[in-house]
């Protein structure tokens, strides 16, 4: 894989499904490729789509330049104060063009899964929320739901019966279980199939286990046809 707006990896065999995936603040698509070549190989007819989120100055890092797909401004249970909210609509709009545009190409909707880690976990969620297209499964790994007021006025419906599986550690001090436990709890009552497995030990990261997970949900929802 090499940088650019977006990767793409290509299917081994016909393509009948596609998993969007999404990386986090300061790292890029580059960072998940080990992850995608492992899941290509058990899943050949998978196209794999990683967006490549802009560089912008982030104020909790000082202002320093980085990539990110929104600003963040305070870390902890302040994170869900202050939000960039523009910044997080103008990138879940890119994430749902990215659908729309596989949709287009012939890909049924229901053929289509998402799924990112931090901010990639974020707009990922979002996009369960929100999206017009009922998706295969969602994938939220040490995210968060943000611009939860806002959220009242995009939501969709259209993926309350799509699982939705979350993932966070309980060491996890950049985005505290607390947080998102409140997010699951808000995604819970809307009356969405979402699930939280919380991993003991467990910091910011992404672990073997979760990727197991993945793979086993994948098998069940966008397996071959």
């Amino acid at each position: 894989m090499t940088a650019s707006s977006t990767v793409i990896v290509n299917p081994i065999t016909t393509h009948t499904a596609t998993v969007v995936w999404i990386h986090g603040l300061g790292t890029s698509s580059a960072s998940w490729s080990s992850f995608v070549e492992q899941l290509s190989e058990q899943f050949p007819h998978v196209k794999w789509i990683l967006p490549n989120a802009p560089s912008i100055p982030v104020t909790f890092q000082g202002g320093q330049r980085t990539t990110a797909w929104f600003d963040i401004r305070e870390l902890g249970l302040k994170l869900t104060i202050n939000e960039d909210r523009d910044g997080i609509l103008d990138s879940l709009a890119k994430i749902n063009q990215i659908i729309k545009d596989e949709v287009d190409r012939g890909i049924p909707s229901n053929r289509i899964a998402v799924g990112g880690f931090s901010q990639g976990g974020v707009l990922s969620l979002l996009t369960a929320l929100t999206s017009e297209y009922k998706l295969a499964a969602i994938f939220g790994c040490s995210g968060w739901i943000p611009i939860a007021d806002t959220l009242k006025n995009l939501l969709s419906g259209a993926n309350k019966e799509t699982p939705i599986q979350m993932y966070h550690g309980d060491a996890d001090y950049d985005i505290l279980l607390e947080v998102e436990q409140n997010s699951f709890d808000f995604i819970k009552q809307l009356g969405y199939n979402v699930q939280l497995k919380v991993f003991p030990g467990m910091n910011h990261s992404f672990s073997p286990e979760e990727a197991l997970d993945i793979s086993s949900i994948l098998e069940k929802n966008l397996g071959a046809i």
